[in-house]
């Protein structure tokens, strides 16, 4: 009996303090700040330029449409905030990049973010030589603010990954 009651005291202390923490205690507002290490993996679509080795080539589509083929996405590579006079959210992106197996070594572009108003997340667009365009992705921030987690939000791909600091 007495131990049911020191459980039950201790179980209503916990929902108490659970209670009186306001909701958002844990979550800090944050900012990108020096460099970051990344991983993406995912999958990308025709609308991105395909490997030389594929093209024209339907028998190595994965998926889709021989017009939308998928293929294997994977980078590795180093972020930095980097400010300029003309981009003060800039970043500076140094990166090796597999599509479906065909790698591009220290692939560097520049690119730019946002932080949401919340300070919990914002987004990152890269301005990609390889792709012919800027590539947008979402991030929240976790970790004490010292890693990402990302999400591509093209639709042309489907890539997630994390970036952390160092």
């Amino acid at each position: 009996m007495t131990k049911r009651i020191v459980f039950s005291l201790g179980v209503l202390c916990i929902f108490a303090l659970v209670l009186a923490v306001p909701q958002h205690a844990s979550a800090q507002p944050c900012t990108l700040t020096g460099t970051y290490i990344f991983k993406m993996t995912g999958s990308v679509f025709a609308a991105l330029p395909v490997p030389s080795k594929h093209k024209g080539k339907d028998d190595d589509i994965k998926s889709g449409t021989p017009s939308n083929p998928e293929f294997d996405f994977a980078a590795v590579g180093s972020m930095a905030v980097f400010p300029t006079p003309s981009l003060p959210n800039g970043l500076l992106i140094n990166e090796s990049i597999s599509i479906d197996g065909t790698i591009t070594r220290q692939y560097t572009h520049q690119g730019r973010y946002t932080i949401n108003p919340d300070g919990l997340g914002g987004s990152l667009q890269i301005f990609s030589q390889l792709a012919g365009r800027a590539v947008n992705y979402d991030f929240l921030f976790a970790s004490a603010c010292a890693r990402l987690v990302i999400i591509g939000i093209d639709q042309d791909t489907v890539i997630s990954g994390e970036a952390i600091r160092p």
